[in-house]
């Protein structure tokens, strides 16, 4: 929302013309809505931030002209949208590999996986702390971004070392050997 916000359609220019600017947004949001609500309906793929943008362009190009929207920042949002599918891809590509490499072409594929998930609940766990801790809430966002990669390692680690540690223990509790027999 702050980068959509942020340089396509300065508010300051409805200063004097807030009643214009209450009504230009509430088109924005009625338009992204009824986008939304029909491309869902008809099974289209459908983005609602797509939506405000285009309304925020729409309503400041009707409001204001042409010279009202900032088209410098919609450019860059633009880069943004073509270069996230192709670093998803590539991302994905790499994770395929490891998986790949690491798991499925192993003599004994189960077995393998079954090593590999306390490492690959660690990435997964730390990915996401890193995530929180640098784009999160300002109670939990660190601005170091060292720091917060540590952090996120060390998280992963424990928490992946805890979900071990409880599957452990229900593995032996459910074992008739280990059980007290009643």
């Amino acid at each position: 929302a702050k980068s959509i916000g942020d340089g396509l359609v300065d508010p300051e220019e409805y200063e004097k013309a807030a009643d214009v600017f209450a009504l230009a947004m509430l088109s924005v949001l009625l338009g992204a809505a009824c986008t939304t609500l029909l491309a869902t309906a008809y099974g289209f793929p459908i983005s609602a931030t797509h939506s405000v943008i285009g309304g925020l362009v729409a309503v400041g190009v009707a409001a204001k002209g042409w010279d009202s929207v900032g088209w410098a920042h919609l450019g860059y949002m633009s880069v943004g949208w073509v270069l996230s599918p192709v670093a998803g891809g590539v991302v994905s590509a790499l994770v395929y590999a490891l998986v790949l490499k690491t798991v499925l072409q192993t003599e004994a594929p189960a077995a393998t996986s079954g090593k590999m998930q306390p490492r690959f609940t660690a990435m997964t766990v730390a990915i996401c702390l890193l995530f929180m801790l640098m784009k999160g809430p300002p109670p939990i966002k660190l601005d170091n971004a060292g720091l917060a990669v540590a952090v996120a390692i060390v998280g992963g680690v424990l928490f992946s070392a805890f979900v071990e540690g409880v599957k452990r223990l229900k593995a032996s509790s459910s074992d008739p050997k280990t059980s007290p027999e009643v």
